[in-house]
Parts: C-alpha cells; sequence; structure tokens
C-alpha cells in the first residue's frame, strides 16, 4: 500500500477506495478490519491541510481532533471501508503517547511498528494495528535525518485478533486445543510516563482454565515487531493426537516382536535338531 503513495502524485480519497477496493480484503486477507494513511502535518500547515481535506470527506467538516495545537500531527486521513471508520477520519494518531513513540521509531527506522495500542474494532471486539512509514521518494539512506525530510505519514492495518485466531482454531481439534496470543500493551496512564508496557492477553479460547503441562504438546513462538511484539502460546492434549490404533500399536508392535522371535527360535531348533539326526 505504501507503494501508492509513492508511485503517484497526490493520492486522492477515491484513488485510494479503489484501490482497497481491488484488494478484496475479506477474501484475500481474512482478518485484516482496515486500511488506512495517516499524513504527517506539521503546526504551520495545519490550516492548509484541513481546507484541503475538505473535498475528500464527502463535504463533512474536518478537523484534526483532538482540537489543540500540537508541534507536529500524524492525522488519520484516507480510511477503507470507510462506511465503518468514517468517524476515525481526522483523528490524530500522536495525540496518544504510545503510538506517539512507535510512530517516531518507525519514521527513523523505515520498518514497520506496532505500539501494541489495542484498537477498537466493533462496540465489543477490539484488535490491534501495525504502521509502515511512507516517504516522498524510495527509501532513503541510512540518514534518519533524510528520512524525517522525506517522510510525508503511514500506511496501516488494523486486524481483529479474534478474527485471525479463530481461523486458526477452525482447523484444529476444537475441545483439545487452546490458543493465547499475548504482548506488551502500553499503561496509557495519564499521569504515568509514557513507554510504560505491561502484558496484556488479546486472545485465549480458554481462558481461565488451568493447562496441566505433563499432558499437553505446547509450542510458544514469539513474533517480533519493532522491538516488541507477542507471544503465540499453543497447545493441544497429547491424547487428542492419538487413535485408538495409535494406542494400540506398541502392544501390536510388541507381540509381533515376540511372535517373530520365538518363530526364529523354532526354527533354529529344527533346524539344528535336523542336523543332529542327519548326523547320527
Amino acid at each position: 500500500t505504501s507503494s501508492l503513495f509513492m508511485t503517484t502524485g497526490e493520492v486522492t480519497r477515491d484513488a485510494f477506495r479503489r484501490y482497497v477496493s481491488g484488494l478484496d480484503l475479506s477474501h484475500q486477507f481474512p482478518g485484516i478490519e482496515t486500511i488506512n494513511f495517516a499524513a504527517h502535518v506539521v503546526d504551520a500547515e495545519r490550516e492548509e491541510f484541513e481546507a484541503r481535506m475538505l473535498h475528500n470527506v464527502d463535504g463533512r467538516n474536518f478537523s484534526i481532533m483532538p482540537a489543540s495545537r500540537r508541534r507536529d500531527y500524524t492525522v488519520l486521513t484516507f480510511i477503507e471501508p470507510a462506511t465503518i471508520w468514517a468517524d476515525r477520519i481526522g483523528v490524530d494518531l500522536q495525540a496518544r503517547p504510545a503510538i506517539a513513540m512507535a510512530l517516531a521509531q518507525a519514521r527513523d527506522s523505515g520498518e514497520v511498528s506496532s505500539s501494541g495500542t489495542l484498537i477498537r474494532i466493533t462496540s465489543t471486539t477490539s484488535g490491534l494495528g501495525m504502521r509502515l512509514p511512507v516517504y516522498r521518494t524510495a527509501m532513503p539512506p541510512d540518514d534518519v535525518a533524510r528520512r524525517r525530510a522525506a517522510y510525508i505519514g503511514s500506511v496501516g492495518i488494523g486486524f481483529s485478533v479474534e478474527r485471525l485466531a479463530k481461523e486458526v482454531l477452525d482447523n484444529m481439534p476444537e475441545e483439545s486445543t487452546r490458543l493465547i496470543i499475548s504482548g506488551m500493551s502500553p499503561t496509557e496512564d495519564p499521569r504515568g510516563q509514557p513507554g510504560v508496557y505491561q502484558r496484556a492477553v488479546y486472545f485465549d479460547n480458554k481462558a481461565g482454565a488451568v493447562r496441566d503441562e505433563a499432558q499437553v504438546f505446547r509450542v510458544l513462538l514469539p513474533v517480533g515487531i519493532s522491538g516488541r511484539g507477542w507471544d503465540i502460546d499453543f497447545s493441544v492434549r497429547k491424547s487428542s493426537m492419538y487413535s485408538g490404533i495409535d494406542t494400540a500399536l506398541p502392544w501390536v508392535a510388541m507381540f509381533a516382536g515376540m511372535l517373530g522371535t520365538a518363530l526364529l527360535y523354532a526354527l533354529f531348533q529344527t533346524l539344528s535338531s535336523s542336523r543332529r539326526r542327519a548326523i547320527v
């Protein structure tokens, strides 16, 4: 998506909508709920930016939210599907300290970022987001100053952790499988210092259940993004991985081995006895 802004001139809302529509998110990228672009705006250009955006929001009033003045802003400018997310247009992502820190890190490094902040997907579910910085030209050299000068904003996706997790669980035995997705999420205490994180559970299909480590196969997969990331904790009961045949196979193998040994012994005895009789 970032290439759309690198290879074309000024991107309009209609062009962005057509681009996202062509991605066919619901079928090609299940779990992704939204794709958006947030423009970087310095305070000196705020009024000009707001006036320009009036032509891209179906005639509605447009203003940066929250309204207080700041040195610069990262404003959600285009967001799809617009029918669901229209109320988010104009929101300054930098107003939340944890997101502001992640955006600054991504701008200076050119890498994907995620603050770990939960975002509202629907009235009852939440999700996570990832963002990729966008520059006026192709990726500048490893020079922070040049990256900052070329920085125009970032593209982002918002995805439902629950929906992605259920896509995985649909192919597993439901009663015996447990999936826990957790990560470091900012505390976002208005009275505290930014950059303070605590572990949060984003999904657990068997919340509160006690796991018997001796009875399960377990895999812990860390997924790192911008120095943080998520832990995918997958476990399944050992008993569910075996059928009745699997349980009987060791006994069958033992008896087959014993029977084979007995037959070889009988054959050896027969040959030995025949040889002794022949000599006599």
